[in-house]
């Protein structure tokens, strides 16, 4: 795992190493915000672009599967947004908004150099398409090409570059990075800009933390992630390096008392 490479160079005692290497596998996987979908895909132009005449042409139908598609993402119906999606772009192969959901569905299962082939398409079809950026921001840091993601992000302008998505990636990136500053600067933003229901902003936070070496902090963002209601992906992961973090700071509070 490259990120486990990565963080062989920190001069973290063994058990820091195992949580960091832990946390950050749960964070920084690929995984891109998927529990908005519907405020991803809302189709809205980004300030400046035009809409093109392939995207207008595109059929009622073809939107039909691609409403269905999206529909089956926001339920974690794998299988079935793949067929949707295969289904629209039958219908209409300049379909960009299919592509760039295609993008997504291709992230969710790690294909990433799929999912870059895809936002390519959407962009061809559409140059300006909202959203695609981060979008290709997400695949790069699943890929661990993290120079890339800031190089696409940094492009970003507009609400785009201002929404907690473009935030989200900026830290996941910093983090893959280990610039800590701008993991603790952009892991803030997104906590301040996310959706309620986004509980993966804790860990993305957590991981700043964890890489600042803030432990405290870091195990109030843990706990905030294990206290979120809904489906919590990496619960399992997350209480088990809670309890490693909490030991940490018990070890330094003992360190500091003895050293009296």
């Amino acid at each position: 795992m490259r990120q486990t490479a990565q963080l062989r160079g920190f001069r973290y005692e063994p058990l820091l190493a195992v949580i960091t290497v832990l946390i950050l596998g749960v964070v920084v996987s690929g995984r891109i915000c998927r529990a908005q979908m519907q405020q991803r895909f809302d189709l809205r132009p980004s300030p400046g672009s035009t809409v093109s005449v392939a995207t207008l042409r595109v059929p009622d139908k073809a939107w039909k599967h691609f409403a269905r598609a999206k529909a089956a993402v926001e339920h974690n119906r794998t299988e079935e947004s793949g067929r949707e999606i295969a289904q629209a772009l039958e219908i209409a192969p300049d379909f960009a908004e299919a592509y760039l959901l295609r993008a997504d569905i291709q992230i969710k299962a790690h294909d990433y150099a799929a999912a870059i082939n895809s936002i390519a398409e959407a962009r061809r079809v559409e140059p300006d398409i909202a959203l695609a950026g981060i979008v290709l921001a997400g695949a790069y840091n699943g890929l661990s090409q993290y120079p890339d993601a800031l190089a696409v992000l940094e492009h970003l302008h507009g609400w785009e570059a201002q929404s907690w998505q473009a935030s989200y990636e900026h830290a996941r990136a910093a983090t893959g990075m280990r610039d800590s500053d701008a993991a603790l600067y952009w892991s803030a933003r997104c906590l301040q800009l996310a959706p309620l229901n986004f509980a993966d902003v804790h860990l993305v936070r957590a991981n700043a933390l964890l890489l600042a070496r803030q432990w405290s902090d870091a195990e109030i963002q843990l706990q905030a992630y294990l206290s979120a209601s809904g489906q919590l992906s990496h619960r399992a992961d997350v209480s088990t390096a809670l309890v490693a973090v909490q030991e940490r700071i018990r070890q330094e509070e003992l360190a500091n008392v003895a050293s009296k």
